[in-house]
């Protein structure tokens, strides 16, 4: 029972912290949320690693002057993120993770069955492939 309260104390810390402290990104809250709904879509059924990844994707596109410089005009892109899932507070916690210090600074395309045609594929994680530059 306190392992289960002191889980729920920390997410409950987190959600607050994510509300109120500005990140390295400068990420506002609609931004945060908006990830996390992606990356629910996107790895909803993944383990954290490859939740954790597909969230560094969106964010080195972010960071990536070949890209648009806001997390919605990168989710937005024709053609790269099929829809929003709900919002999860576990991933969310995890966006605000990976806002702080990513898992991966390297991948910036991401597809299942096959890698990507764009980049140098990198590795695979759970049933995503994913590229570089």
């Amino acid at each position: 029972m306190r392992k289960k309260f002191f889980i729920i104390y920390i997410l409950f810390i987190n959600l607050f912290l994510y509300k109120n402290i500005v990140y390295a990104n400068n990420l506002s809250p609609d931004e945060r949320e908006m990830l996390a709904k992606i990356t629910e879509a996107e790895a909803g059924g993944e383990e954290e690693l490859g939740q954790r990844l597909v969230i560094d994707t969106v964010l080195n596109r972010v960071d990536h002057e070949s890209f648009p410089n806001s997390v919605e005009e990168v989710i937005e892109q024709k053609g790269q993120f099929t829809s929003l899932g709900s919002l999860r507070d576990d991933i969310l916690v995890l966006v605000c993770e990976e806002e702080l210090e990513r898992t991966n600074d390297e991948v910036l395309y991401f597809r299942t069955k096959k890698y990507s045609s764009y980049g140098t594929p990198l590795f695979q994680e759970g049933r995503h492939y994913f590229n570089g530059e």
